[in-house]
C-alpha cells in the first residue's frame, strides 16, 4: 500500500468492506447481475475533503480495496495517476464457478464502480466568515 495509507477511508456496508482515498473517490458502488440484480452504494462523498496542509492536489498513488460480499471478494487495485486523468474505475467480477484459464467466457456476477469526481480543498475551499 502507498505511504499515504493513513489518509485512506474504510467503509463497511451490506457485507462489503471498501477502502479508498477520499480525495479520489466521490462514489463507490457494487452492482449484482442476473435475476436479483441490485446496486449497493458503498461510499458517497459527504462535503469537501480537506487535503493535508501543504498538499494542493489529490495523491498520485493510492489503493482501492474491496472485501467481502456474497462471493467473498478480496481485491486490491494500486492506482498510479500522476496526471490525474482517471475518471472512473470499473471492474467486472466472475462468480465462484469461474475456472481461470478455461477460456469459457463465464458471465460476470458483479460490477464494482469507483468514480473519481471528488471535491477537495484546495481548490474548492469555502471562505471563512468572521463574526462582527
Amino acid at each position: 500500500m502507498p505511504d499515504n495509507t493513513q489518509d485512506h477511508t474504510t467503509v463497511t456496508k451490506d457485507g462489503y468492506e471498501v477502502t479508498l482515498h477520499p480525495a479520489f473517490s466521490s462514489r463507490c458502488s457494487i452492482r449484482s447481475h442476473g435475476q436479483n440484480a441490485n446496486e449497493v452504494e458503498l461510499y458517497k462523498q459527504q462535503g469537501v475533503h480537506h487535503l493535508p496542509p501543504g498538499q494542493t492536489k489529490p495523491p498520485v498513488k493510492h489503493e482501492i480495496r474491496l472485501k467481502g460480499g456474497q462471493f467473498g471478494r478480496d481485491i486490491a487495485l494500486s492506482v498510479h495517476d500522476p496526471k490525474h486523468h482517471i475518471a472512473r474505475i470499473t471492474v467486472e467480477f466472475y462468480g465462484d464457478d469461474h475456472q481461470p484459464g478455461a477460456g469459457t467466457s463465464d458471465a460476470t456476477m458483479e460490477t464494482f464502480d469507483v468514480v473519481n469526481d471528488s471535491s477537495c480543498c484546495p481548490p474548492v475551499c469555502q471562505p471563512t466568515t468572521t463574526a462582527l
